[in-house]
């Protein structure tokens, strides 16, 4: 990996860290902020995974990439944040996470 590579690794990595703007807490722990670099790492088999978690839990979108939970499925595969986590979110803080995924799936690095 060149230099510029590596900057731009770093740069996506702060990017997908999301601040929080209160912190949340989940199960004793205060969190100010969710990264999701992993995202960057996903494999397909992670998306057939998600697609399965997603369609057991009663998701029926056929664009899942823009909903709620099949976004919120794929940050807790990419954080390894329990799903759970996820529930509790104030409104704004899980429509980061969102826009987040989605812009992974739909914008150029």
């Amino acid at each position: 990996m060149n230099e510029n590579e590596v900057k731009v690794t770093e740069e996506l990595t702060k990017v997908r860290v999301i601040k929080f703007k209160v912190p949340y807490t989940f199960e004793c722990t205060d969190y100010k902020e969710i990264d999701l670099s992993g995202l960057d790492n996903l494999t397909t088999d992670d998306l057939l995974q998600a697609e399965t978690l997603y369609l057991r839990t009663g998701g029926t979108s056929i664009n899942p990439e823009t909903t709620i939970l099949y976004s919120m499925i794929l940050a807790h595969i990419a954080s390894d944040k329990p799903l759970e986590f996820f529930g509790k979110l104030p409104a704004k803080e899980a429509m980061k996470i969102k826009r987040e995924v989605y812009s992974f799936f739909y914008t150029r690095a």
